[in-house]
């Protein structure tokens, strides 16, 4: 080698001061410490939501729900954009997670929607899925596209995943159900 590689011994002795100063703009006097730690853990919740290890594991899927529900409506838009991977199979997980998030979810019903319409066959399951989770989402906001879906879709599977998923909300309360019947 040309150079040593540096090592303890080689350094100079250092020395480390610190002077704190507390902020003035909160009680506690603390700072902002930077939050680039944390960019990644949205994307790494949501990741783990739609990958195979999800499947079948009841306690990871209620936790990883919990964690979305406490994100809010900033993990919509990751969990929609898992819903147009190319995998199939990821595309009905992203579909099932948004189910599980409940009414936090609601701006992904027209993304839900499309899913449901999807003509590939590859994607029976997501388009299901879809159609499912719009029930649990919020059956004031889905009862309209799902009845439009049982009533107008020409594939006789579709129109059965509607009824599935119109069975899914449940019944709502009478005042409820007035705003659903007076939306159609």
């Amino acid at each position: 080698m040309d150079y040593a590689m540096p090592r303890a011994d080689t350094l100079p002795d250092m020395h480390i001061e610190s002077h704190p100063v507390p902020t003035k703009l909160n009680p506690l006097g603390a700072k902002g410490a930077g939050e680039a730690g944390t960019v990644g853990a949205l994307p790494a919740v949501i990741k783990l939501a739609v990958s195979p290890l999800a499947d079948g594991d009841v306690e990871l899927h209620k936790r990883l729900s919990i964690v979305l529900q406490i994100i809010g409506p900033d993990a919509v838009p990751g969990l929609v954009a898992e819903m147009k991977n190319p995998a199939p199979k990821v595309r009905a997980r992203a579909a099932r997670t948004l189910a599980s998030m409940g009414v936090v979810a609601a701006q992904a019903i027209p993304d839900l929607l499309e899913l449901s319409n999807s003509a590939i066959d590859s994607d029976a399951e997501a388009a299901l899925d879809a159609l499912r989770a719009m029930g649990p989402i919020a059956y004031s906001l889905a009862g309209r596209p799902l009845v439009n879906t049982l009533l107008t879709s020409l594939f006789t599977e579709r129109r059965k995943w509607a009824a599935w998923a119109l069975a899914d909300i449940g019944v709502p309360g009478e005042a409820d159900s007035s705003r659903v019947v007076d939306g159609l």
